[in-house]
């Protein structure tokens, strides 16, 4: 398995990170539904948005602002 460390350490608050590794290559859709069951079971009531992204884009530096203002404007599931 790789070593995350040195990415992971880059982090500000990287104590408060989970790393899950997948015991198969899944791709990046596996990988996100992963994550997203874990998030749900995670905030357990509290109000999350999650940005995903993928690793060959290049969202604009304000993306995720506007997912949160968009989610205030029609609150559930967003893509854009």
């Amino acid at each position: 398995p790789a070593d995350l460390s040195p990415a992971l350490s880059a982090w500000q608050d990287a104590g408060s990170l989970a790393c899950m590794r997948m015991r198969a290559n899944t791709g990046p859709a596996g990988a996100r539904s992963v994550g997203m069951r874990l998030l749900r079971r995670w905030a357990d009531g509290r109000r999350v948005v999650a940005c995903l992204t993928d690793s060959d884009a290049a969202p604009d530096a304000r993306w995720c602002e506007a997912m949160l203002a968009a989610q205030d404007l029609f609150p559930g599931i967003v893509s854009g």
